[in-house]
């Protein structure tokens, strides 16, 4: 696992998880992330990889984008180093919002006083071609052979920035410039890293954090630590590099670096992503960030931090929907704070869309909706409105009113230019669900189909995974071989994105759409059970005890098709207690359902009647008219099965000697005496033990002049109707080898009366009695019977031949 040991740490940067936010504007805007061994972003003249290499976007560089086709872009340069325009890969690149890139543009870029920050800010000014040509100019100079060492490295030429480092280093040293052999050193360790010398590498950077230590220079302090901190990436040492990019990123932020604190707060992520996986990295980046802001004060800023750590919270990466909606709470406070109204709106619309996502009262996730939509109706703003149009479709669509839902949704579409393609995928995915729960299914199809092209076009894989599972619900609602072929491979699609991406929740979704196909198909009930068991154990992992419990049920619903009845009645109970706790009244009723089945199975039909009548209750208490007729025709059913309360036959231990059989007169002391029926509670212990300890009882017996009859009864091992299923179970199939010793012992002792009686399982106490009594009198010509059930004509015997 690369999170673990990683050859070479590569930044996972995955963009926030949007959950109904909307744009700021039409313009996208993206930040260069790429690690600093690649030197930079590559750009390219075409949109092929195999295009001419044109330049190198140095990390912080901020660009628009003017075109995309899957994950190329076609950029232009805002601000920072590297050329102007051309294509390069979105892996590279975070999205920023406008507000990012207009407070930056305010805010001077921080001017360090080292020789190695005077050359990083001429080749940012003039570009890397341009720098290395004047650096080339000025001839054997320190100086300058620092500046063409920084041209060379941004052009991603780690061997030639070497060569010039090492001769600027020998210049800088002879002329006693501490600042600047401190500076080559740092500049080396930089080549080095790119040429995979990470021991040496290690030991350049600390001479040079010595040196600036020396000199008091903070700015490059920091930048020798974060460059230390990538190197310890390289070396899989996570937790100590770690520790030296905060004391980095403490040190921008205190100086007010705005560049070098977005290059530290990367190698922060780096090392939380080497130390404890993509999830919590971007989670505790999140709450870093919200920390760092409520610190300066910057309400506006903190109000969009803690968005996205409520983001990562929802997928599944943190601590759960209730810190998520924690999270946009207190985003929409401080939104609310900073009077950025266009923010406010946004935090609403996250908010809202959290609150449905945790399956709450959908009330308030409607009445944040509504504040939403009218901050930016008094904005002007429609990309806005329809963001929040399509919250308020979502949330009358969990509140249960289609109708509304609808309407809402082609609201939204109407409010959606024609080139906000993200604005429009949005609204599809919110009315193809609403379509659906109208019964529209082929409609809501199209529209998924719609929307999953626009996400492709986009690159938003998870806006694409998102609606992918809406239409794996519209193809399953469809009829034929071929909805329910589409709906498999779209839920296979959107797992493997979430799994991509990281998005836990998405995946254990995904995994529960899965079983429940699985289930209906022949012949796939373990597939079915596998992703189940995947789904129940991440929902237990986030804590989610609505979704714990379909899962769960999904469970019980396949091992009792496989006959597990005892296992599968647990789970279901497992199931009924989740749902209850997570306020989910119908799948506690469906899981209750389930569990009754399995205890009809089992024979228990007082219990299975009570457990249906429950049932039959709670599903008239929802209004669930279909399910209330189900679990109806299950009672009468049930009833049907169950033998009256009427008396009984009167039992009567009859003489098991011939002549008493045939009517004539015997003694007492001519008939059995004493009958022992050696028993034991079925399914309680091992049946090895059970022989050993028959084997005991017999020979005790042997010895004695009495003449006793021994009854050695099991349950269900060989009783059945023709044609009737008998599950494989364990316990069965040992309880066999009690028939098997039994046949022994009456080889061995054939004067010895001992029988093998086996009675059928989901007897009452009264048949059981009728089984021995029956058995007692006659157990077949070679004392081996076997009881089975028929409730309609009364008990019935198999004696074995």
């Amino acid at each position: 696992d690369q999170a673990q040991c990683p050859d070479r740490v590569e930044p996972r940067r995955a963009a926030p998880v949007a959950l109904g936010g909307t744009f700021l504007t039409m313009v996208q805007y993206y930040e260069v992330v790429a690690p600093a061994e690649l030197g930079g972003a590559p750009v390219k003249d075409g949109k092929s990889l195999s295009s001419k290499l044109v330049g190198r976007l140095s990390i912080g560089t901020i660009v628009s984008e003017e075109e995309r086709l899957g994950e190329r872009m076609r950029l232009k340069k805002v601000s920072g180093s590297g050329p102007d325009g051309g294509w390069v890969s979105v892996r590279l690149m975070v999205q920023i919002d406008a507000a990012c890139v207009q407070e930056r543009r305010q805010v001077a870029p921080y001017q360090g006083r080292s020789m190695l920050g005077a050359a990083e800010a001429q080749v940012e000014q003039e570009g890397a071609a341009s720098a290395l040509a004047s650096g080339r100019a000025r001839g054997k100079d320190g100086a300058a052979l620092v500046l063409v060492a920084v041209a060379l490295l941004t052009q991603g030429l780690p061997d030639a920035a070497l060569e010039a480092t090492l001769e600027a280093l020998t210049l800088l040293r002879g002329a006693g410039s501490k600042d600047g052999e401190a500076s080559a050193m740092l500049l080396g360790a930089v080549a080095r890293l790119a040429k995979d010398d990470t021991k040496q590498a290690l030991h350049d950077a600390l001479a040079a954090l010595e040196l600036f230590r020396a000199a008091g220079d903070r700015q490059m302090e920091a930048s020798a630590l974060s460059t230390i901190a990538n190197i310890r990436l390289s070396l899989h040492d996570a937790n100590a590099a770690l520790s030296v990019a905060k004391e980095a990123l403490a040190i921008f932020r205190e100086l007010g670096d705005l560049q070098g604190e977005a290059a530290a707060e990367l190698t922060v992520t780096d090392a939380y992503v080497a130390k404890d996986g993509a999830d919590a990295a971007r989670g505790a980046v999140a709450s870093d960030k919200v920390a760092a802001h409520a610190a300066r004060g910057d309400t506006a800023n903190a109000a969009r931090s803690l968005l996205v750590a409520a983001a990562v919270a929802a997928s599944g990466s943190g601590a759960g929907l209730e810190e998520a909606e924690r999270l946009a709470a207190e985003a929409v406070g401080k939104a609310r704070s900073s009077g950025d109204r266009a923010l406010l709106s946004d935090a609403l619309v996250q908010a809202s869309s959290i609150q449905i996502l945790g399956g709450k009262v959908a009330g308030e996730a409607l009445k944040l909706a509504q504040e939403a939509l009218d901050v930016s109706l008094a904005l002007g703003d429609t990309p806005r409105q329809a963001a929040a149009l399509t919250a308020l479709s979502r949330g009358e669509l969990a509140k249960g009113d289609v109708g509304a839902a609808v309407e809402r949704a082609s609201e939204a579409e109407g409010r959606c230019g024609e080139d906000d393609l993200r604005g429009r995928a949005r609204v599809l995915q919110a009315m193809a669900s609403a379509r659906l729960a109208a019964g529209e299914a082929r409609l809501a199809v199209e529209a998924v189909e719609a929307a999953v092209a626009l996400c492709r076009q986009l690159g938003e894989k998870q806006a694409e995974a998102d609606t992918l599972l809406v239409g794996v619900r519209a193809h399953s609602s469809q009829e034929g071989a071929n909805a329910a072929d589409s709906a498999l491979t779209m839920a296979k699609d959107a797992l493997a994105i979430y799994q991509l991406l990281g998005h836990r929740r998405g995946e254990a979704i995904a995994f529960q759409m899965i079983a429940s196909m699985k289930l209906k198909a022949p012949g796939c009930v373990m597939e079915a059970l596998t992703a189940a068991e995947r789904a129940r154990s991440t929902f237990l992992m986030l804590g989610d005890k609505r979704c714990q419990g379909l899962a769960s049920h999904t469970v019980a619903q396949g091992n009792i098709m496989l006959g597990e009845f005892e296992f599968g009645l647990q789970t279901a109970m497992q199931a009924v207690v989740l749902a209850r706790q997570g306020g989910d009244g119908f799948g506690e009723a469906s899981a209750l359902h389930t569990a009754a089945h399995a205890v009809l199975r089992m024979g228990r039909y007082p219990e299975a009647l009570r457990v249906a009548q429950e049932v039959q209750a709670l599903f008239k208490k929802l209004g669930a008219k279909d399910m209330q007729r189900v679990a109806e025709h299950m009672v009468a059913k049930i009833q049907e099965g169950i033998p009256s309360r009427g008396p009984g036959p009167r039992t009567y231990m009859q003489p098991h000697e011939n002549a008493m059989l045939l009517g004539q007169e015997s003694t007492p002391f001519e008939e059995h005496p004493t009958c022992v029926v050696w028993s034991v509670p079925v399914n309680s212990q091992l049946y090895i033990m059970y022989c050993l300890e028959l084997l005991k009882l017999v020979d005790d017996l042997k010895t004695q002049a009495s003449d006793t009859a021994i009854l050695v009864t099991t349950q269900g091992v060989m009783a059945r109707q023709l044609g009737q299923e008998m599950p494989a179970t364990w316990l069965a199939v040992s309880a066999s080898s009690v028939w098997a010793l039994v046949r022994t012992v009456r080889l061995e002792s054939p004067r010895l009366k001992i029988s093998t009686v086996d009675l059928p399982p989901g007897a009452s106490p009264h048949e059981i009695t009728e089984c021995l009594r029956s058995a007692q009198i006659s157990s077949g010509p070679r004392n081996e019977v076997a009881f089975f059930l028929d409730r309609r004509n009364r008990m019935k015997s198999n004696q074995v031949f």
